[in-house]
């Protein structure tokens, strides 16, 4: 059986801390958190995908253009500068990966991420 890693600038960094943190924080009255993660294949390429799924509010359908844009936050009040989803998706994309998310208002949402394997 072949080993894998993902890049070592990914692993285990704040951009994933993000992702959780976010997800708790869209269950204030308590839910349900989900992280998986599976092997994928595409392109002749060997990957690694991460979901990151909570049953908290959701993303409203108007917000779906925002939430990767600098500055955007709905916790502002708490002091929130709107970077986090950013520079997820930007770190992400630097290492040659994939950031999406799927969301249904009321009942959740789910984020992925799709980086490159390299067999060690």
């Amino acid at each position: 059986m072949s080993r894998f890693s993902v890049q070592p600038a990914f692993s285990g960094n704040a951009s994933t801390y993000l992702i959780i943190q976010n997800a708790v924080d869209a269950m204030p009255n308590g839910g349900t958190l989900s992280i998986n993660a599976r092997t994928v294949e595409g392109d002749e390429k060997l990957g690694v995908e991460v979901q990151v799924c909570d049953t908290g509010v959701g993303i409203r359908p108007e917000k779906s253009d925002d939430i990767f844009q600098l500055g955007f936050t709905t916790k502002s009040d708490r002091g929130n500068t709107g970077l986090g989803l950013w520079l997820t998706k930007r770190q992400v994309e630097s290492l040659g990966g994939v950031l999406k998310y799927e969301s249904s208002l009321g009942q959740g949402s789910q984020f992925t991420v799709t980086l490159i394997a390299y067999i060690s």
